[in-house]
């Protein structure tokens, strides 16, 4: 099985996963931290976000960058919005 063509991993994000916030639940008070941090990783990684979670996390190439960029923007947005 080949992978896809890495110039179109932007693009392929953008349209692939339905992503929305309404598949996260706001964070609103602190006894329900435990339960929300897990949910939310998990749906970070149903979202095939998971790189944003990794401070060692670098892009490789070019195509990453934008892929990266795109799945920052994504959960920057997010966080605005259930944090």
């Amino acid at each position: 099985m080949s992978s896809p063509n890495p110039k179109l991993l932007a693009a392929e994000f953008k349209k692939s996963i339905k992503r929305g916030k309404a598949h996260y639940k706001k964070y609103t008070e602190k006894k329900q931290w435990d339960n929300w941090r897990r949910k939310t990783i998990s749906t970070i990684y149903a979202h095939r976000c998971e790189n944003i979670l990794s401070g060692s996390y670098t892009p490789g190439s070019p195509d990453e960058v934008l892929l990266f960029q795109e799945q920052n923007k994504f959960m920057y947005d997010l966080f605005l919005t259930i944090l």
